[in-house]
């Protein structure tokens, strides 16, 4: 019925959270922002000036995507760094606040995203058995939630992935699009009309769409609808 349904529409990291909250895992979703006054041994963040403010920021993001990206640990921060060619921020303050970033949320019983899919990936967290399996927008997802998708597959009977490569936007949140399109899907079926685009969105959207590296997208054809339900101009 519809309020099953609703209770089986889930994102991963609600999925996740649920699973882990059903363990002996009990700890509070930190963020950047909640470790910021922290880092400073500052009460209130409007004290830090925008300077220290947008090196911390850095940092955060550069260890975000080093540990999704790569994978955890401080090696594997430092991995992504590096290859980053970053000249903005050094080397030793990332090391700093990545080392300060774990003592935080372990003496204030805290974790983030992050390291909820990592919870998640462990062999003590049991995922249910699926009969039907969907995944939606799989163009945006990176390595670390792959990995959880794979957890999934291999409990679930049919699996039906959804996604558009030419509708990838997540790559600056470390989304692998290349994970996608290589995919070793059973069947394929690409849909042949738009039903969101109109003709004028459709053609510049043509024109522009081969910009993208062959390697990055799968070549495609299809038709836009002739209607304009939502009224968009033209």
């Amino acid at each position: 019925n519809d309020e099953e349904l609703h209770h089986s529409v889930r994102t991963i990291d609600s999925y996740l959270m649920n699973k882990i909250r059903g363990s002996e895992e009990n700890k509070n979703i930190c963020y950047p922002n909640d470790y910021l006054t922290e880092f400073y041994q500052i009460k209130k963040d409007k004290e830090i000036n925008e300077d220290k403010k947008r090196n911390f920021y850095a940092a955060m993001t550069i260890i975000e995507m080093g540990r999704i990206t790569e994978e955890d640990g401080i090696e594997n921060i430092l991995k992504y760094y590096d290859s980053q060619k970053r000249t903005d921020i050094g080397r030793k303050f990332i090391i700093q606040v990545a080392e300060s970033y774990e003592n935080y949320k372990k003496n204030h019983l805290k974790m983030d995203w992050v390291d909820v899919k990592y919870k998640g990936l462990q062999d003590k967290i049991k995922f249910d058995h699926n009969i039907v399996l969907m995944i939606d927008e799989a163009q945006d997802c990176n390595r670390l939630e792959w990995s959880i998708i794979n957890k999934l597959i291999a409990v679930s009977k049919n699996i039906y992935i959804a996604g558009d490569d030419d509708q990838a936007i997540y790559r600056f949140k470390g989304g692998d699009v290349k994970t996608f399109l290589k995919y070793p899907f059973d069947k394929k079926t690409v849909l042949k009309k738009s039903p969101r685009l109109n003709k004028k969105i459709w053609d510049l959207a043509e024109k522009i769409i081969h910009l993208i590296p062959k390697e990055e997208r799968q070549e495609k054809q299809y038709t836009p609808t002739n209607e304009n339900k939502y009224n968009m101009p033209h």
